[in-house]
């Protein structure tokens, strides 16, 4: 059944490796009827009965060598097939010869080693699997993780050599015994050279992972020793240092390396991280502003000039990924001023922020996204500081927000559905503002001109005139 599926499918992994484990139970029977009192004569029979296990394997992994998935697949069951094997009491020299061949395709067959054009292409996944898989054999056969990490940092794609920094931290972490391949000092100071060699730092990412497998080993969860945590640091810093020298525009390098810079200074002033680090992500931009604000470096009393915040602010904008919006890192800017100096950082915080939006004329979309983020900021807190404040404060504190309204709905197209939104929250306001007294003796819009203004800038008019209807005849308590 099975040689019929194979005429079908040639190419077919799970089927070759069904096959080989067909012929390696056949072959461990015959090998135990052989070695038994009562089976063959006692004279030792010519045939191997190995011989058509091998010759299943090379043929099998000829037909699939063209296809790394199924050739990691296949050389997964040949491995699991051959440890079953081994644990068998009758083997023979046949499983010995077999055990050095699969041993022998698994250090071929590897991307890095390959240099097929199917194997150059293969997925990150795929080379992790086989190479996990060779340097798990390669331990069990008595090679130590010294000769593993040469080999993987000479050939292996950068994705495994992430992969093997992430297993020897693992095993530092978890203090592995020698009958395991591997203990705690042999994990540490392996993943150390790792971190020494060339390969590491040609990549932002690769580094990054090694720095954080680092950082594993140096924590109080690790059963490293005191002399091995000191190398680990020692690595750690080299490697930073180099990673950050070769890749400026990392986000990621950068905010490590002014961490460390600023964990060292023990509170002395530091100058701002790099601008040149590019696309990064908010959650990078948001600890880098944390890390650089005067209450979390201690530098005097929060006492740093207008420009030089701004231009921070505007560099962290600016360096963003283009996909990624701005609001998570507008948030944090004003979470920041509200929890350190209360209403009046706040209000500079927003100051500031509308400040830099006003200087980025050449992304309008990311200027209109940190507008909205600083006023839907406003908003939130407005509420809360009206209960503080009289009704004519109030009032004149609305009278802003309204301006801040205008300049934000004049960053929109009239076919962006976000301006119809905000429309709608700018009525909101002001019908929220009128229990504090006449909105237009104050200075602001009514209802009835905002409602016409927005119908006339509008793309969609009947959706906006739905939903502000809606909206008027609940809070007015007429909705249903």
């Amino acid at each position: 059944l099975l040689v019929r599926g194979l005429r079908f499918a040639p190419k077919s992994a799970k089927l070759w490796g069904e096959f080989l484990r067909l012929e390696v139970r056949v072959a461990c029977h015959l090998q135990a009827v052989r070695d038994s009192p009562e089976g063959f004569d006692k004279s030792a029979p010519s045939a191997n009965a190995w011989a058509p296990g091998r010759l299943l394997f090379r043929r099998g992994l000829k037909q699939l060598s063209n296809s790394p998935v199924a050739c990691a697949a296949f050389l997964a069951q040949a491995v699991q097939c051959l440890k079953e094997a081994q644990s068998e009491p009758s083997a023979g020299e046949g499983l010995k010869e077999w055990a050095a061949e699969i041993r022998t395709a698994l250090a071929q067959w590897r991307p890095g080693v390959v240099e097929d054009q199917e194997w150059s292409d293969a997925s990150d996944e795929t080379a992790v699997n086989i190479w996990e898989l060779w340097w798990n054999h390669e331990l069990v056969c008595g090679n130590p993780w010294s000769t593993v990490t040469d080999s993987a940092a000479t050939s292996a794609p950068l994705a495994v050599i992430r992969h093997l920094a992430s297993t020897l931290a693992a095993e530092a972490v978890k203090g592995a015994s020698v009958e395991e391949h591997t203990d705690v000092e042999t994990a540490v100071v392996v993943l150390t050279k790792l971190a020494g060699k060339p390969r590491v730092a040609v990549d932002a990412e690769t580094a990054v992972a090694l720095l954080e497998a680092l950082e594993r080993c140096s924590e109080e969860a690790s059963h490293a020793t005191k002399t091995d945590k000191r190398l680990v640091e020692t690595a750690s810093r080299a490697l930073l240092k180099r990673a950050a020298a070769e890749h400026p525009k990392s986000g990621r390098l950068a905010l490590l390396a002014w961490s460390a810079a600023a964990d060292k200074s023990k509170g002395s002033r530091l100058p701002l991280p790099t601008s040149k680090a590019q696309s990064m992500q908010s959650e990078e931009v948001v600890a880098m502003l944390l890390l650089v604000s005067p209450c979390l470096t201690q530098a005097e009393e929060c006492d740093v000039k207008v420009s030089e915040r701004q231009r921070y602010l505007e560099t962290a904008l600016r360096n963003l990924a283009p996909t990624v919006a701005p609001g998570p890192v507008v948030a944090a800017h004003l979470a920041e001023a509200l929890a350190r100096g209360g209403g009046e950082a706040f209000q500079e915080a927003c100051s500031d922020a509308r400040a830099v939006a006003g200087k980025m004329w050449d992304l309008p979309e990311r200027r209109a996204m940190v507008l909205a983020a600083v006023l839907d900021g406003e908003l939130r807190c407005w509420g809360m500081s009206t209960l503080a404040r009289s009704a004519p404060k109030a009032l004149r504190q609305a009278k802003v927000l309204t301006e801040h309204f205008e300049e934000l709905l004049g960053q929109f197209s009239d076919d962006d559905p976000e301006k119809e939104d905000w429309w709608i929250r700018y009525v909101q306001f002001v019908q929220g503002a009128s229990s504090l007294g006449d909105v237009v003796c104050g200075g602001m819009p009514s209802v009835t001109d905002l409602y016409w203004r927005a119908m006339r800038s509008v793309a969609d008019q009947a959706r906006y005139s739905e939903k502000v209807q809606r909206l008027l005849q609940l809070q007015c308590g007429g909705g249903v």
